[in-house]
């Protein structure tokens, strides 16, 4: 029986889109959700997981999105949920593949979601990436 696991993090960047050029810091919110079979009791180690997504996560923090260099020219241009999510999803292939396929073959990134919120934590929209 396929099972899925989602984990969800948040952090803070700023950014500033054509129209509102002051830079201003959201609250983002990120969703992985991962599925397969279970091997061994589990589709995969979660906190091992959870803890290559914050390394993923944590050069983000606190960032004015237009001009980290981590990211690509497409999201330092338009920092969007859309581009986040796209930069998330192939990050996050790359690393399934990389560190879990041995383990587990049918592994699999279900999707992304990125979220957009206010500091209080009031979500203005979200955008999913699904397999």
């Amino acid at each position: 029986m396929k099972s899925e696991l989602i984990v969800k993090f948040q952090f803070i960047a700023s950014h500033s889109l054509e129209g509102y050029e002051t830079p201003h810091p959201h609250r983002w919110q990120l969703e992985v959700v991962v599925s397969g079979v279970p091997k061994n009791g589990k589709i995969i180690d979660m906190f091992k997981f959870r803890d290559q997504i914050q390394e993923l996560i944590q050069p983000l923090e606190s960032q004015y999105l237009n001009d980290c260099p981590l990211v690509s020219p497409e999201i330092r241009e338009f920092p969007t949920c859309e581009t986040l999510c796209n930069f998330f999803q192939h990050e996050m292939s790359q690393r399934i593949l990389m560190s879990y396929t041995k383990e587990n073959p049918s592994l699999r990134l279900s999707s992304i979601t990125v979220a957009l919120c206010e500091m209080d934590g009031t979500e203005t929209g979200a955008v999913r990436l699904s397999d």
